[in-house]
């Protein structure tokens, strides 16, 4: 599948091996420009491509790279959701899309990067818009420390992320400093509870289910993140 294929190739590539990235080819869909995660799915996936678009702004060889990243640009634009925020198909809160979709984006070169950054900085204020007043952020009513991990990402990574990108403003800096202190804050109210951490069923298969190791993983990068 596409998704797995992507990341393979992209974590063997930060390692130092070679790989070839023309894998990906059997994937591409030429009539609409977007990635197909398995042969004769009905439904696209946004996580999938942005996999695909991560892989290729990192690793070379991919035939007519900047066509196929422009392709990619296009399905991400037509994907956002009032203009606001994207869904993947394999998680219910727009904050792991959204957040995927910045951090990604943030790579991209700068004539790229122009291009989507109207959509981008429309998603970001959403996220900042969405803050919960107690720091949190959820979809759902019900505030949970991994959609907070995943705005936190959008807001750190968006303003942050790259070397010799601007710093976050004061206002960023203030809103991750409150998410950052009520993740803080669950993840000790559950252990003085004599519990480990739980976190409600987000992730979409034949149902919902935590896949805890990743979300412990987004729930570590974004402490990291934002303290730095």
């Amino acid at each position: 599948d596409a998704d797995d294929t992507a990341v393979a190739v992209l974590l063997l590539h930060e390692l130092g091996e070679a790989v070839d990235p023309t894998l990906l080819r059997r994937f591409e869909l030429t009539a609409t420009g977007h990635f197909a995660s398995f042969p004769y799915e009905r439904h696209s996936s946004v996580g999938v491509n942005l996999h695909v678009l991560h892989m290729l702004l990192r690793v070379p060889g991919y035939p007519d790279a900047p066509r196929v990243i422009g392709r990619i640009l296009d399905y991400l634009v037509d994907q956002q959701i009032d203009r606001l925020y994207w869904v993947d198909k394999w998680h219910i809160s727009p904050y792991y899309a959204t957040a995927h979709v910045l951090c990604v984006l943030d790579e991209l070169p700068e004539a790229e990067a122009a291009r989507v950054r109207p959509v981008v900085e429309r998603a970001r204020e959403w996220v900042r818009q969405t803050q919960n007043t107690d720091g949190s952020w959820g979809f759902y009513g019900q505030s949970t420390i991994e959609e907070t991990a995943y705005a936190l990402l959008a807001l750190a990574r968006g303003s942050a992320g790259r070397a010799g990108a601007p710093p976050l403003s004061p206002a960023d800096r203030r809103q991750c400093l409150a998410g950052l202190r009520f993740m803080r804050g669950a993840l000790r109210a559950q252990a003085r509870a004599g519990r480990a951490a739980e976190f409600p069923p987000l992730w979409i298969d034949k149902g919902l289910y935590t896949p805890t190791l990743v979300v412990r993983a987004v729930i570590e990068a974004a402490m990291l993140r934002t303290a730095r």
